[in-house]
């Protein structure tokens, strides 16, 4: 967000939707990513490793899904205001 204006950035709505995976679907170049990401956050000490950094770690190699449904409520208000 920092690189979005501040003029912008206060008429902005940010929805956070997480969503799943599964880290034998992904291709060379991600797995590649994902190997770098895992590797990043070994390298922290463990006193700086978030909720986000452990759950990542745990769940690296496998399969895992976040997703939430009651999270869209908050986007479709927003839209209906909108629309209605």
């Amino acid at each position: 967000m920092e690189a979005i204006e501040p003029e912008l950035r206060a008429k902005t709505k940010v929805f956070h939707l997480r969503g799943n995976i599964d880290y034998r679907q992904l291709g060379f170049i991600h797995k590649i990513m994902m190997g770098m990401m895992k590797w990043m956050i070994q390298r922290k000490p463990e006193s700086e490793r978030g909720a986000d950094d452990i759950v990542f770690l745990k769940t690296y190699d496998g399969q895992i899904d976040f997703v939430n449904k009651d999270s869209i409520e908050p986007l479709v208000a927003c839209v209906q205001a909108i629309v209605i």
